[in-house]
């Protein structure tokens, strides 16, 4: 893992197809690696189904619990954008003594729209559009939420390759 202690929480906060699942697939375990998307999948008719996300967060919750609890590391794979859930996850982190880690993503809304575009099943632009504006946000006050930050920059529009 490297750059992060390990066990750690790690939270990854971006919109849809800013490479947060690239990211992390570049940088822990599968097992680690704990997707709302492949949640959803999994219990919907596919990754990005919203009757199914109830379902798929109530999943995501239980498994980080699990893994927190037995002291081992935890990637969450979410826009990470919902303050109380991320309040829920650095609070359990602590119950634990497990280093609370808030990942940034920086790319650009015309990358995100543009790899969302080539994906077998794209969001709606304006959910895009929403979690990007979101994210920004939340880029100026993160660090006030007891996370440790971690940025990582996002490329151009001119220079989307994913």
């Amino acid at each position: 893992m490297g750059e992060f202690p390990d066990p750690s929480l790690v939270v990854l906060i971006g919109p849809s197809g800013s490479g947060k699942s690239t990211w992390a697939a570049e940088r822990f375990r599968a097992n680690e690696i704990v997707s709302l998307s492949q949640l959803q999948g999994a219990v919907g008719k596919d990754e990005h189904d919203p009757v199914s996300a109830p379902v798929a967060f109530g999943l995501l919750d239980r498994i980080v619990d699990v893994r927190l609890g037995r002291g081992l590391t935890v990637v969450v794979d979410t826009p990470g954008l919902d303050d109380g859930r991320r309040a829920r996850w650095r609070d359990a982190a602590r119950t634990h003594s497990i280093p609370a880690i808030a990942v940034l993503f920086s790319t650009d809304v015309g990358t995100c729209l543009a790899r969302n575009e080539r994906r077998d099943t794209p969001q709606p632009a304006a959910t895009i559009k929403r979690q990007a504006a979101r994210s920004a946000e939340l880029a100026a006050t993160i660090g006030t939420e007891g996370f440790e930050v971690h940025e990582v920059p996002g490329p151009n529009r001119d220079q989307t390759s994913e």
